[in-house]
């Protein structure tokens, strides 16, 4: 069975992505745009052999105010792998590799984004972390040769586990990006050597004074998931540990003392 999915709504544009029958197949994205905001659309949807499938959606409603500045954000690039749909060891699909002699799969979609984002001038990029598959030069060279080429002083990034597995210390860092209606707090999540994510005290302390210093909204970025608690993480302590594949727990409940107390934060 053909499968649709709607992969991004905006205001003005809706994007689907049609998985055929054959596995083995192309997956094939289709774009509408030139919607009207905050409407329900009946969209129509090519599915192969001048067949169609209609689906209905609703774009989001235009914020109000003025347009001050646009950025793009993209994570676990991984330049290096070569096969898309790759988990770890796992072994569920569907798995996609490229022909022997052709660029790897996840090459192919990195170019692309990277010209999709080019395509709305985006006053900064940034890239939040997994940049590459084994933090090898040539991987992180493929990675600045499709980010840093287009984008030159726009391109901000900070590194993700699979870049620092070996004690690397490239794209460290915590940084603040000032943009036009928005500033950026990009943090530095890595434990070095390891897999799950973590903060410190004087990475508190500095998003606290980004925050307090700041007369427009800042928003935090990173590379590991905040790890959120609830009644089904409580029904299951063991989730709550350091194991938790994201932010550490203790660190994600830090995290939400900072928001609380910095009203600029989101």
């Amino acid at each position: 069975m053909t499968i649709l999915d709607i992969t991004t709504v905006t205001d003005t544009s809706v994007t689907v992505h049609v998985t055929p029958q054959d596995p083995d197949g192309p997956v094939e994205v289709h774009v509408t745009t030139g919607l009207a905001s905050d409407t329900d659309h009946e969209i129509e949807v090519p599915t192969g052999e001048g067949e169609t499938e209609r689906v209905t959606v609703r774009t989001l409603a235009t914020p109000a105010g003025e347009l001050r500045s646009v950025f793009a954000t993209v994570n676990d690039v991984h330049f290096g792998e070569t096969v898309a749909g790759q988990i770890d060891d796992s072994e569920l699909g569907p798995l996609r590799y490229a022909a022997p002699g052709a660029v790897p799969y996840p090459e192919v979609m990195n170019r692309a984004a990277a010209g999709e984002i080019a395509s709305i001038d985006p006053a900064a990029v940034i890239v939040k972390g997994d940049l590459t598959q084994d933090g090898t030069d040539a991987e992180f060279a493929a990675f600045e040769a499709c980010y840093r080429t287009p984008f030159g002083n726009r391109l901000h990034v900070v590194r993700g586990n699979h870049d620092a597995y070996h004690h690397q210390s490239v794209y460290s860092g915590d940084q603040r990006i000032e943009l036009d209606g928005i500033t950026v707090a990009l943090l530095d999540t890595v434990i070095v050597g390891g897999t799950t994510g973590n903060l410190v005290g004087h990475q508190f302390e500095w998003l606290d004074e980004v925050a307090r210093s700041s007369d427009q909204p800042v928003i935090a970025m990173g590379h590991h998931p905040q790890w959120i608690g609830g009644p089904a993480a409580e029904a299951n302590e063991a989730k709550r540990s350091e194991s938790y594949f994201g932010l550490h727990p203790d660190a994600s409940d830090q995290l939400d003392e900072v928001f609380a107390r910095r009203s600029t934060l989101i």
